[in-house]
């Protein structure tokens, strides 16, 4: 699996929440979700629970996210668009890697 790395301040643009097991299947904005989870700890921690079935979110080129196939890579791919949480896992903040090249987005 992949680690996901994202500017620690920011968050997801758009966020999209299913679980068949609650009858839950939601999309909301992170500036307008009232009392939902949006950052990215929050949305990690819900992705790692087997009750749900997808945890997808929205990165823009302000998210600053990339990827990389293994925690020691020196290299990473950017991610701008809809990825599910589930597919990856929490790499951390950015500010925390130490990445050498970063590949852009296709």
């Amino acid at each position: 699996m992949k680690y996901l790395y994202y500017n620690p301040i920011e968050v997801p643009e758009k966020i999209h929440i299913v679980s068949k097991a609650f009858g839950l299947d939601i999309t909301y904005a992170a500036n307008n979700s009232g009392n939902k989870p949006i950052s990215f700890s929050e949305l990690f921690a819900i992705a790692d629970l087997e009750c749900f079935d997808a945890v997808v979110v929205y990165l823009s080129p302000h998210e600053q996210s990339y990827y990389k196939n293994k925690k020691s890579a020196i290299e990473g791919f950017s991610v701008v668009g809809w990825v599910d949480l589930k597919d990856f896992y929490n790499g951390g903040g950015y500010l925390d890697d130490h990445i050498i090249k970063l590949h852009e987005a296709i």
